[in-house]
């Protein structure tokens, strides 16, 4: 299966966790970062760590505005005190800076705020920084601070890396409803098209943790792959519950898929290639059918060896299979399936 990967650029701007506090000293520092580039500033970091010294230097070429801007991101969950301050006075004079920023997740002594006044040094405290951090659409991990252009901004670079996928995709959609529209069985069609639709499920499941690998991004793009599904209602609850479980179960994706896409356990992944296979036993000469085979054989490929692990190693389908004699009665046929995949 092709999967896509974002960008380093990209992947810098996801920030993980729930809060300023859950960050590291690198997260945050690339947080404000982030938040400086989005007030409208070029930012160049001077270090790798975010301890001590000039953490950011930020230029400005506005009128009014323009000017060298010395940064320090300070991750502490207390206080931060007036000798902090006077080292960061120092450095603006050293570097003829314009004007020091320090930004913190904790707050500023009384003698700290009483230092920078009537001097170049802008102090932001960390209820002062998740204002502008929402103001500006950078997000730490709630969904709510989430903006627009971060969101289409990577929804972009999973479509151009994956372009190609996706095409074929597309074409692989097309010609299968050619297939399911050619079936007289109308309980059957029914059933195929439930099951088809669960196994997009699952390949989106899949590219999603890939590609984002549970960041605060990924429910982001999880909403609107269900959403252009027509999965689930436009009830942002029933979104968030989703993707609270999905990350319950990064490698366990059938039961997110359950406990949300399927109607019943009938619609095990298992079932829609036996039950696709029944249905084209009798079109074996159909051209139609051999093209799809033919044209998207490393495309079924891999959607085979999907089914295959979540029907041989998932426990539940497992259990379920054997308790309902399914698994006995059919392992033959899943053998011969497989088979006829690799043969193609």
């Amino acid at each position: 299966m092709i999967r896509c990967g974002l960008s380093d650029k990209v992947k810098g701007m996801i920030l993980m966790g729930n809060d300023i506090n859950s960050l590291s000293g690198i997260e945050f520092e690339n947080i404000c970062k982030n938040l400086i580039e989005n007030m409208g500033f070029s930012v160049e970091t001077t270090k790798a760590s975010g301890d001590g010294g000039i953490d950011l230097i930020a230029y400005n070429h506005e009128p009014v505005l323009s000017g060298k801007y010395i940064i320090q991101c300070k991750r502490y969950s207390g206080s931060v005190g007036e000798p902090i301050i006077r080292d960061l006075y120092g450095v603006i004079t050293s570097e003829r800076a314009n004007k020091g920023i320090l930004m913190t997740t904790g707050y500023f002594t009384k003698s700290a705020i009483a230092f920078a006044e009537d001097k170049p040094i802008e102090l932001i405290d960390g209820e002062q920084l998740n204002a502008l951090l929402k103001r500006h659409g950078v997000s730490i991990g709630a969904f709510s601070t989430v903006s627009n252009k971060d969101v289409i901004r990577i929804e972009q670079e999973i479509d151009n890396c994956n372009l190609e996928f996706r095409k074929s995709y597309n074409r692989f959609d097309s010609e299968m409803n050619v297939l399911l529209f050619s079936v007289d069985d109308e309980e059957l069609y029914d059933d195929i098209s439930a099951k088809y639709v669960t196994l997009r499920l699952y390949e989106i499941a899949q590219v999603v943790n890939c590609s984002l690998q549970g960041t605060s991004k990924e429910i982001v793009i999880f909403k609107k792959l269900l959403k252009d599904m027509h999965i689930v209602s436009n009830d942002d609850s029933e979104y968030q519950m989703i993707y609270r479980k999905f990350l319950d179960n990064t490698d366990n994706y059938r039961t997110i898929m359950q406990n949300t896409a399927m109607s019943n356990e009938d619609e095990l992944m298992g079932g829609f290639w036996l039950d696709l296979m029944v249905a084209a036993g009798d079109y074996n000469e159909n051209e139609t059918l051999k093209n799809i085979i033919d044209y998207h054989k490393e495309y079924l490929d891999e959607l085979a060896k999907i089914i295959w692990y979540f029907v041989r190693q998932d426990s539940f389908t497992e259990k379920y299979c054997i308790l309902d004699g399914w698994l006995e009665n059919y392992k033959n046929e899943l053998d011969l399936i497989k088979e006829t995949i690799d043969e193609c």
